[in-house]
């Protein structure tokens, strides 16, 4: 049941409300029950927002989750700022801010902001995990909701305390050193350092906690994964950057009249 929006009349204002999706098209292609409905009906959730500012946006309708993670009502009091899925810049190649996990980050942002204050309290911890259970039940693909769901069980881990980042950090260094390792290994044959780097993710999933241990697992063995194109793209974009500044002088040479206004910068990478 696809709702649309009228498109305003030339010379109006554009509406404040923007439908980012009416009836989400995540819900209308599951394959089993619908988790996410609205609140005064059993119909699928629909995605309703109103953009603040560039990356921020408020809700306007709220929505239901009733699934196996338990069930919570989302109201826009709730929920009044949102950055949709808090997806860094350089990852945005592999999953982008919105998507049909959108209601599951919707769900999360909301527990992780109020959690605390719900009767039963939803802890961070456990908000990750919803999350994750949300992204199953949206029928998003298995290795890209598990890497999703280790990304905000790092956050958490990160925010948790001192001890924790000092950890996260040994893990860090930990993963590259291991990435370096393997590639040695196999450049120069050598089975002993293949062997080393392949088993490091095990023991090091440690540093991530006890309870994050399986996202430290993920991460330790994914890591090469995100991390090599998201160098390479940012990489690329610097060059386009740094060949866009030197047109826009070419330009103002050539044109002394011009104002600068008038040949924009290149946007930062943050936000392209």
């Amino acid at each position: 049941m696809d709702e649309s929006v009228p498109s305003p009349e030339a010379g109006s204002e554009l509406p404040s409300t923007v439908v980012v999706t009416a009836v989400s098209p995540a819900l209308s292609a599951l394959s089993g029950p619908v988790a996410f409905t609205r609140i005064d009906s059993g119909e699928p959730a629909r995605i309703v927002l109103r953009q603040t500012d560039s990356t921020h946006f408020e809700l306007v309708e709220g929505f239901r989750y009733s699934g196996a993670a338990g069930s919570w009502v989302v109201t826009p009091a709730d929920l009044p700022e949102t950055d949709l899925a808090s997806i860094p810049q350089f990852l945005s190649w592999f999953v982008s801010r919105y998507g049909n996990h959108t209601l599951a980050a919707l769900l999360h942002d909301h527990l992780v902001h109020s959690g605390m204050r719900l009767e039963p309290p939803v802890s961070r911890p456990a908000a990750d995990d919803v999350f994750l259970q949300a992204l199953t039940e949206l029928e998003v693909p298995y290795l890209r909701s598990r890497l999703m769901w280790s990304a905000v069980t790092l956050a958490t881990r990160w925010r948790s305390s001192a001890g924790a980042r000092v950890a996260l950090g040994v893990w860090m260094l930990a993963a590259a050193a291991g990435i370096v390792a393997l590639v040695w290994g196999l450049v120069t044959v050598d089975p002993t350092l293949v062997a080393l780097a392949v088993l490091a993710p095990i023991p090091a999933a440690l540093l991530w906690g006890w309870r994050q241990r399986g996202a430290g697992l993920l991460g330790g063995y994914m890591l090469w994964m995100l991390a090599l194109p998201a160098a390479l793209n940012i990489a690329v974009y610097t060059a386009y950057s740094m060949a866009e500044r030197v047109i826009r002088r070419v330009r103002l040479l050539v044109r002394p009249a011009t104002k600068k206004g008038q040949v924009a910068h290149p946007p930062p990478y943050s936000a392209r």
